[in-house]
């Protein structure tokens, strides 16, 4: 039987940590650097729910907030509590098997599922021989299994696709599992702001929740609305959910071109802004499409909490991002409020960001201050808001 990517990819997590495992192990750090919970385990993912998935001799757990191993490492792979419910994999690493845990470690719905992803207020999507429908949190089927994909349930409604990737067709199914809008669409993206993307005859424009063209079928590709704006891009060659070369615009729910399609790349809004590239060189434009923040950075990630990652020094690499050069953040005034001096850096989140100095990684304030010093191996990308807590990999020495 063919695993699905979901499985493979927790497979694969799994056999990344181990590999990685000889030269560190994962425990809790404070802010002060000692260790809350002891750098045992081959791997550990955030605390949700009060607990945190760990792998411990090639098997996972969870433990909680005093690192005690609640419910023993068992399992073959597990993902976190969402709903009060976190999946596991159960049997051999050749055909494991997916179902359902509580708090108490309680396997609340069989593993009898090929592939599953979390549960999302109540539901989770679920698949029986390379199909998919949808439970609850008992495990009754209220979305038939029955779909060759499923996407995400936003604003009452999935985007669900019937037959293969080449000649299937896409339409929406709601809560209730009724197919509401036909599956007639070459490929549809998640509804957002009471508009979906959707591609028909080549070109893609916008549905309403009954299916109606709301903004004609015209474009080489378009992403959903945020903040009433949605990015377009014109003359690009179009491939599944992305699209490359041609130039970049924002329209708005009428069709309205607002922001003129001249951008080699463009991102959606972020706090008010967009990171936006020409000939090369990254910047930010406003809803009016003026620059903010002129174009001369090698690449910038969007803005959080008021600031924004930029890189100096960097080559444009395959994937459309950057390789090499150097990572620094600035603020919506363009004024580079912490120096471009770390290796790798992520987003800003509860006033901290993960970046990585040298060979090491570790968080720094909003002032650029070291909250966590660089000692370690790897980090988890979020430190713990209520407590400034983080998994970390042991340091080298």
């Amino acid at each position: 039987m063919k695993k699905t990517n979901l499985i493979l990819s927790l497979l694969a997590a799994l056999a990344l940590s181990l590999s990685s495992s000889a030269q560190g192990y994962w425990g809790l750090v404070g802010t002060d650097g000692e260790w809350l919970i002891d750098p045992i385990y081959d791997f550990a993912s955030d605390f949700h729910e009060g607990l945190a998935s760990v792998v411990l001799h090639e098997k996972y757990g969870f433990v909680n907030e005093q690192g005690e191993l609640v419910i023993p490492a068992t399992y073959t792979g597990s993902g976190s509590f969402s709903d009060g419910r976190a999946r596991v994999l159960v049997g051999n690493w050749e055909n494991p098997k997916l179902g359902y845990i509580d708090h108490s470690g309680k396997l609340v719905i069989p593993a009898i599922y090929d592939d599953g992803w979390d549960f999302e207020n109540g539901m989770a999507r679920v698949s029986l021989d390379s199909l998919w429908g949808l439970i609850d949190r008992e495990g009754n089927v209220i979305v038939d299994i029955k779909y060759d994909e499923m996407g995400f349930f936003t604003e009452g409604m999935a985007r669900v696709r019937l037959g293969d990737w080449d000649n299937g067709r896409w339409g929406f199914v709601n809560g209730e599992g009724n197919l509401v809008i036909p599956a007639t669409l070459e490929l549809a993206g998640d509804f957002s702001e009471g508009l979906a993307p959707a591609k028909k005859d080549g070109r893609w424009g916008f549905i309403d929740p009954s299916g109606k063209w709301v903004v004609s079928p015209q474009y080489s590709y378009a992403d959903g609305f945020h903040d009433g704006i949605a990015r377009v891009n014109i003359g690009g060659s179009a491939y599944m959910f992305s699209t490359e070369n041609g130039k970049w615009g924002f329209i708005d729910k009428t069709g309205k071109m607002i922001i003129e399609p001249i951008y080699d790349i463009a991102f959606d809004f972020s706090e008010g802004l967009a990171a936006a590239s020409l000939n090369g060189k990254w910047g930010f434009i406003d809803p009016s499409g003026k620059w903010v923040i002129s174009p001369k950075w090698a690449f910038v990630g969007d803005f959080h909490e008021g600031l924004a990652s930029v890189n100096v020094g960097g080559s444009p690499d395959e994937y459309g991002t950057v390789e090499g050069g150097l990572w620094g953040f600035i603020d919506k005034g363009g004024k580079l409020v912490i120096p471009t001096i770390y290796e790798w850096t992520v987003d800003f989140c509860n006033g901290a960001a993960k970046v990585k100095k040298g060979e090491y990684w570790g968080f720094i304030t909003r002032k650029g201050e070291w909250l966590v010093k660089p000692l370690y191996e790897d980090l988890q990308e979020r430190m713990d808001a209520s407590n400034g807590n983080v998994w970390a990999k042991e340091p080298l020495y």
